[in-house]
């Protein structure tokens, strides 16, 4: 497996990667598929984003994906719902995951992604994602991070 250096990765402020998280789960559950899959799995999925060096120590972006009722529902405001599974990464890990150059599982061996909750939930969740990698770079594209395209090269 090819390594990257997460300093590489382009800087995108926290605004940016709530900004950039949004419209890509607008994206990723507007696939009827992915979304009846994420509503039949009930589950509460709680994803923690930071970047000490470039957004300072503590500062985390949150996505709450509340798939427990009949719609999808992300919250981007920490809060106090109970989630099912918690999923906390490196900003650059997550977009070197989303680009399609990092395992889901060898990430977790690795420490580079931590899962709180069952990570036979988790497992069962990639596959139900896979259809993301394309939603992302699509993303990435239509809100102009040019920079974040071309990194990882292929």
């Amino acid at each position: 497996m090819v390594q990257y250096d997460p300093k590489k990765v382009p800087p995108t402020t926290p605004e940016q990667h709530k900004e950039l998280g949004l419209a890509f789960c607008k994206k990723l559950f507007g696939n009827p598929d992915v979304t009846k899959k994420l509503l039949d799995s009930k589950v509460i999925a709680r994803f923690v984003y930071w970047d000490e060096e470039l957004w300072g120590p503590g500062v985390t972006v949150e996505l709450t994906v509340d798939c427990s009722h009949g719609e999808i529902v992300v919250m981007t405001e920490p809060n106090d719902l109970p989630a099912d599974l918690v999923i906390e990464e490196s900003r650059a890990t997550a977009h070197i995951y989303w680009m399609g150059k990092l395992n889901f599982m060898t990430a977790v061996t690795r420490g580079l992604i931590k899962v709180k909750g069952s990570i036979r939930v988790a497992m069962k969740l990639v596959p139900i994602l896979k259809p993301g990698f394309a939603y992302y770079r699509e993303t990435l594209e239509e809100l102009g991070f040019d920079e974040l395209l071309a990194y990882p090269p292929d």
